[in-house]
């Protein structure tokens, strides 16, 4: 879990917080 769709989260790091 590297980077996530735009306000998605993963596992472990989220790529950027939709909200």
């Amino acid at each position: 879990a590297n980077c996530a769709v735009d306000g998605v989260r993963d596992d472990l790091t989220f790529d950027r917080p939709s909200d």
